[in-house]
């Protein structure tokens, strides 16, 4: 047979490039499951692709590069969960209370957030983050999220309220509070077991809020919606809001103006924005 003096090179030149894109192509599957690790709870496939498309400033050495960022934070609890699950067979239990979390979580990712924590009943989400939003619109955007998410459980909670009575299981009330602010973000971890963690004032807020015993100007609700001052001047007018007053949380010295979000303005759309 022929050989045709180019041919070699160009094999060869064609076997190492091949090699070289497989190389590239396992090293970036590897980043990108390094990356899911960290978030691996309740990311939203539009979260998952921002946070992909973002990796070269996100993370450094398989970790995510820490800084300070402005987030909302939601966290809910069930009102009266241990009489509950005093009641309930264990199994029972466990059904009734996944039903719960599934129908929950779903609405943080549709709301653009996620969901960071299970905390025994309770979730505490967050939007804003690890995606941080710089601008004031931003912001507004990221709170009105955690408000219009809180605001959907309460009716996704009545539906499920609806099917558990039929089924002879207990209907709930829950509780959200609600806090912006800057925290500081990160992985913290062994290099097998990493984990995103959002550390600061803001967090422990909003967890306050969250438990908050309320007093007689709080309305009764499905989803009962408490925010703070902060969370309040960035969600403007979209929301029907009741000042509570200034009030006494765990953990402060101070009191805290808290506010009880009712429901959507009216002539506001689905999207928290005023119609024109």
């Amino acid at each position: 047979g022929w050989w045709i003096p180019s041919a070699a090179p160009a094999l060869g030149f064609l076997l190492c490039g091949g090699t070289a894109a497989g190389q590239r192509a396992m090293a970036e599957r590897r980043q990108r499951e390094s990356l899911m690790r960290i978030f691996s709870t309740h990311v939203s496939s539009e979260v998952a692709d921002e946070l992909w498309q973002e990796r070269e400033t996100l993370m450094r050495e398989g970790r995510l590069t820490s800084k300070q960022i402005t987030a909302s934070f939601l966290f809910t609890d069930i009102r009266g969960f241990t009489p509950i699950s005093e009641k309930l067979p264990v199994a029972e239990l466990f059904q009734w209370l996944n039903e719960y979390m599934d129908a929950m979580a779903a609405s943080v990712a549709r709301h653009g957030g996620f969901v960071r924590q299970y905390i025994g009943d309770g979730i505490m989400a967050v939007f804003g983050a690890p995606i941080a939003r710089t601008t004031r619109d931003g912001l507004a955007q990221d709170a009105s999220n955690a408000v219009r998410c809180a605001l959907e459980m309460g009716t996704l909670l009545e539906r499920l309220n609806t099917d558990w009575a039929r089924r002879g299981l207990p209907p709930i009330g829950i509780r959200a509070g609600i806090n912006t602010g800057p925290v500081m973000s990160g992985s913290l971890g062994g290099a097998n077991r990493l984990e995103y963690t959002l550390i600061g004032d803001t967090v422990n807020t909003a967890s306050r809020l969250e438990s908050f015993s309320g007093n007689e100007l709080v309305a009764d609700a499905s989803c009962r919606v408490l925010v703070s001052e902060a969370t309040r001047e960035l969600i403007g007018d979209a929301f029907e809001v009741r000042y509570i007053g200034d009030v006494a949380v765990k953990g402060k010295a101070a009191k805290l103006p808290v506010y009880q979000v009712l429901g959507v303005a009216p002539g506001t759309n689905k999207l928290g924005q005023t119609d024109k």
